[in-house]
């Protein structure tokens, strides 16, 4: 059996679209990273397939500086999908994805969830399994999901409070081929009435709730730095990634193309003695290489500081003709 993971990133994201900064949902950030590329790496041994629509060229700037290996292998694929523009929604993106579809067995995975305490041992559990099945966890705000009714199965979408156990967008089919008859057969379906139809069964793998970036109240506090790892004032139209724990990479995004062309000159002349080499750049982000250290104001408060040393240095610095012009 081959397994393709189907990560539907197409679309406007329009209920969380005041908290994204400007950027496509699937890239909004949580604990330094795109929850995009939160999501590539729980399946490291998988084929993945993400359609895109709505800002396609940034959701493929990002692929392409964090996942480069994995599109040369074709281990991760893309298509492209109009569902977006024509209104057809999720159900587009899913009637689109069949033609790309290569595996047996289909994961649907939405780019707006993500379940940190899905172990491997658990998820090994459910890729293995016969029948079709959604994955549950507990809501962590009051909102609009699709419940669990009592004998596991996947429910009607309702409003609920706060942990109430509700279907969290992952889902998997052990036959893709049933999976798209299926949708076929359901007019206004996405993968919630197709999990319905086939009576899946409902199971929870959580401990605890999800991170849900479809929720605007969730996404809000994880702007305020809520799970973060990297404390960042955030700006609208800019982004900054850092993951040195896993690829060592610092990544700067900007809606403004002068922006990032103009940082990335300076780094490569004006200050190339003084920062990290750009390793990877495009048209809306650059990324350089984590160089640990400490802030400018906590080594001036030292008792240690050296400040005339610190003066010289920055008279010699601005006065080498160095100033940007």
């Amino acid at each position: 059996m081959t397994l393709t993971v189907l990560i539907p990133a197409a679309g406007m994201g329009q209920r969380v679209a005041d908290y994204t900064q400007g950027f496509p949902k699937p890239l909004t950030t949580y604990c330094g990273l795109p929850i995009l590329s939160h999501i590539i790496r729980q399946y490291p041994e998988d084929q993945l397939l993400i359609g895109v629509g709505h800002e396609a060229s940034l959701i493929a700037e990002v692929l392409e500086i964090f996942h480069e290996d994995d599109l040369t292998s074709g281990r991760l694929r893309t298509f492209e999908t109009t569902s977006h523009e024509d209104g057809r929604g999720l159900r587009g993106t899913l009637v689109d994805a069949e033609a790309h579809v290569t595996g047996n067995q289909l994961v649907f995975h939405a780019a707006d969830t993500l379940c940190p305490y899905w172990t491997d041992a658990e998820a090994k559990s459910v890729l293995a399994g016969d029948h079709p099945t959604a994955l549950v966890a507990r809501s962590s705000t009051s909102g609009e999901y699709r419940t669990v009714t009592a004998v596991g199965k996947v429910g009607q979408r309702e409003s609920v409070s706060a942990g109430t156990p509700v279907y969290i967008g992952i889902s998997v089919f052990p036959s893709a081929e049933e999976f798209f008859e299926t949708l076929r057969r359901l007019p206004d379906g996405t993968e919630s009435e197709v999990l319905q139809e086939l009576d899946a069964t409902a199971k929870d793998l959580a401990r605890g709730p999800w991170i849900d970036l479809g929720n605007a109240e969730v996404t809000n506090k994880l702007l305020g730095h809520e799970g973060h790892d990297v404390n960042v004032l955030p700006k609208w139209g800019e982004l900054l990634w850092l993951d040195p724990k896993v690829s060592g990479l610092v990544v700067k995004g900007n809606l403004d193309e002068d922006f990032i062309q103009q940082r990335v000159r300076r780094a490569e002349n004006e200050l190339a003695e003084f920062v990290p080499p750009i390793m990877k750049e495009s048209k809306h982000f650059y990324a350089y290489e984590f160089s640990p250290g400490n802030t400018l104001a906590s080594r001036l408060d030292s008792n240690s500081a050296d400040l005339e040393s610190f003066q010289k240095f920055l008279e010699g610095f601005w006065g080498s003709g160095k100033r940007e012009k």
